[in-house]
């Protein structure tokens, strides 16, 4: 019902003779390995779209800035699939909004993803507010039903909550929210939180965010970070993140049962470009979590040159109590005539406990892409290696894209 109202709104915007289409489409084949009984080979096709239309004038008195976004996919597999299923597809987001009240408020209806606060990233079918009352505050609004993957529906299913903000510009703003999730009418989530951002002098900036949970009486997330422009070249970042992951998780869900109680993570990151061609990054954190102590850490070097092509190397390493791995890999991307690009990505992981008699994985990539034109793209990648999982890993990927536009003066109500 959703989807046939939306698109009958999606003509009756194209019919009003002041709207703007654009979109793409994407068709995508990957051959890949999988276990499940043995090493198996999955080959899938996959079609992707994103259209959107916008309205080039107002609408009326009442609506103006009217857009409607529809995003989905599909998928056909070829002999045995990963997840037992020949025929695949979903609707990402299709959504109408407008602004209204001199667009001082915004209205979203369809299906949506809502962000911010105590609702973090959810997406769902329903309705959605977000407006600016007066001198920088405001409040945002959620009502719907959260999203089942592929169509698939479940009763008692429900979500609701908002958030009141104060923006001081648009790099400093502090927000206070709440969120109210049933899964199969059992409680998902009551949280309220608190969260903002704050530039006190141009080179600095805080950020953070803190999430209870009323249901299980506990944080569900906590967030700090600091980050100081030293100077032109040089950047860093200092962080701290307490999440329960379990608190993530639907109830439901076997991995509820095995997720984590607790992880906590401190540490930070530098940025030094000694010219502007030339970047380096190292950054390390201390992990928390109840079997013991961590710690990860990394170092890449990147030189970029004016032509878009660059090489790099990287250095990471994990270190937790149930495994961890030291990763070294070496990229480049050159960009070559008549708008060809080629990457090359080697990547080698040893592995701190062994996996089926194993401790190493190697796995090399190689990509060609093609813009033959400005609105066709076309890339081949295929990748071979050996890990833990498979003695010998091939996998290929080709895809096709292709971006459209109806501007304004073609007949048929798109002018």
């Amino acid at each position: 019902m959703l989807v046939g109202k939306s698109a009958a709104v999606f003509a009756v915007v194209l019919a009003a003779g002041s709207a703007r289409g654009d979109g793409s489409a994407t068709t995508l084949f990957d051959s890949r390995p999988y276990v499940r009984d043995g090493a198996l080979q999955d080959n899938s096709l996959y079609e992707s779209f994103a259209v959107s239309a916008r309205g080039s004038d107002a609408t009326g008195d009442l609506f103006q800035d009217v857009r409607i976004v529809a995003r989905g996919w599909g998928r056909v597999t070829f002999g045995d699939s990963f997840d037992n299923h020949g025929a695949a597809g979903d609707v990402d987001s299709f959504f109408l909004e407008g602004r209204i009240l001199k667009r001082h408020l915004l209205v979203r209806l369809g299906r949506q993803l809502a962000t911010g606060g105590a609702v973090r990233a959810t997406q769902f079918d329903g309705l959605s507010l977000d407006g600016v009352v007066s001198g920088g505050f405001g409040a945002q609004a959620w009502v719907g039903v959260p999203t089942q993957q592929r169509f698939s529906q479940s009763s008692g299913d429900f979500l609701t909550g908002g958030r009141l903000f104060w923006r001081h510009a648009f790099d400093s703003e502090l927000g206070a929210s709440y969120v109210y999730q049933l899964r199969r009418g059992y409680v998902q989530r009551s949280d309220v939180a608190a969260d903002g951002s704050w530039t006190p002098v141009r080179t600095v900036t805080v950020s953070g965010l803190a999430q209870w949970s009323l249901e299980a009486e506990r944080f569900a997330e906590g967030r700090l970070s600091a980050l100081w422009q030293v100077e032109k070249r040089l950047q860093l970042v200092a962080d701290f993140q307490h999440t329960s992951p379990e608190l993530f998780i639907d109830r439901s869900s076997i991995f509820w049962v095995f997720s984590e109680e607790n992880r906590d993570e401190v540490g930070g990151e530098a940025v030094f470009r000694p010219v502007p061609q030339i970047s380096l990054e190292a950054d390390w954190h201390f992990l928390h979590v109840v079997a013991g102590d961590g710690n990860r850490g990394g170092a890449r070097a990147t030189y970029r040159a004016q032509t878009g092509t660059n090489y790099g190397a990287e250095l990471r390493y994990l270190d937790q109590p149930d495994n961890g791995y030291t990763l070294g890999r070496v990229f480049g991307v050159r960009k070559l005539p008549r708008n060809i690009t080629v990457t090359i990505d080697l990547d080698a992981y040893w592995l701190k406990k062994d996996i089926n008699a194993t401790n190493h994985a190697y796995v090399g990539t190689l990509t060609g892409a093609w813009a033959f034109s400005p609105r066709w793209e076309a890339m081949l990648a295929g990748s071979l290696g050996a890990t833990p999982y498979f003695e010998r890993r091939t996998e290929v990927i080709a895809r096709v894209a292709y971006r459209f536009g109806i501007p304004a003066g073609l007949p048929g109500g798109l002018r």
